[in-house]
């Protein structure tokens, strides 16, 4: 089928589907290129002789396996239709291996809602949390602040005082290429400090490639004093949520990390009052990243169970 993919994107959106899910992605634009077309189906529900959509997903088929760009992405008010479109996509598209889900998934956990589905048997399944800021569940912005752990605060004050020259770079789309050279200096010496190699040609490439992918959504930032650029930010807004792909910053920087996170995160809130700011993932039973941990969950995060799986289906 023939796509909008500005009313694709917008759909997705309302859906709270990632950034994975977009119709302008880049990179599921080459592998399609390299790998073979996507398949893009929507759902309808009928109700008194009138159809309403209620969902969309894109599949690629490659390595003899169908793939979900993320995943099945339903309105709100259409959750619990995820078991009924599931089949009747399964029994479209007929027998195969597919892969559903990312890390970057905003879904429930949908183990529970495949095992109905008759002629599924699961392969593989991981199951991981989603670690984000939900805004609608504070009153405003000043609220969420003091809800911020005391640490942060402390941390906060700490670079306003120490800091009176500083400044943050915001840059979106195609234009926060410019901010790449600067934004891998720091990450060299955060890889150097760790006695691990950087190559900074290779990493403006998946940089400029990344920003790229997602040039309607990129979201990048560095938090300077004077000249000097002390820590750096890479996200994705899609719709009401901005997810936070990587970032660093210099040892010693006066507390100025936090100044650029919390920035980040308010933009986030001045964007969607009600939306996410998303950290991340946690894998389950992971014990790695202790202190990455840590540092969300001084900015009062909640989290949701998800998972990403493998299952074979059998036309029944």
């Amino acid at each position: 089928m023939k796509v909008d993919r500005r009313k694709w994107d917008l759909f997705a959106q309302a859906c709270d589907a990632s950034f994975k899910c977009s119709a302008y992605n880049f990179g599921a634009n080459l592998t399609q290129f390299l790998f073979g077309k996507r398949q893009f189906f929507v759902f309808y529900a009928c109700n008194d002789g009138f159809e309403t959509k209620v969902g969309q997903c894109a599949l690629r088929f490659f390595d003899g396996a169908y793939h979900f760009e993320d995943r099945l992405q339903l309105l709100p008010d259409f959750d619990d239709y995820w078991t009924a479109c599931m089949r009747a996509l399964l029994s479209q598209i007929g027998s195969g291996r597919f892969h559903y889900g990312s890390l970057w998934s905003m879904d429930r956990d949908r183990l529970g809602q495949l095992e109905p589905i008759e002629g599924t048997r699961l392969i593989d399944a991981t199951r991981f949390r989603m670690q984000y800021v939900d805004f609608s569940t504070t009153e405003d912005w000043d609220a969420y602040a003091r809800s911020l752990h005391k640490n942060v605060q402390r941390n906060l004050k700490k670079a306003a005082l120490e800091n009176p020259d500083v400044r943050i770079d915001i840059r979106r789309g195609p234009s926060a290429i410019g901010l790449l050279n600067r934004s891998n200096a720091v990450r060299k010496l955060l890889f150097a400090a760790k006695g691990m190699a950087f190559s900074k040609s290779s990493a403006l490439v998946r940089g400029t490639f990344r920003i790229l992918t997602f040039r309607h959504y990129s979201v990048n930032a560095a938090v300077m004093t004077g000249t000097k650029v002390v820590g750096v930010f890479s996200g994705t807004q899609f719709g009401r949520s901005m997810f936070y792909i990587d970032g660093g910053s210099l040892p010693g920087n006066r507390g100025l990390s936090w100044t650029l996170l919390i920035a980040m995160i308010r933009m986030a809130y001045t964007a969607a009052p009600t939306g996410f700011f998303v950290f991340g993932y946690e894998i389950e039973g992971s014990t790695e990243a202790k202190e990455l941990i840590w540092s969300r969950q001084q900015c009062n995060i909640v989290e949701r169970p998800s998972s990403l799986f493998e299952f074979a289906y059998k036309i029944p």
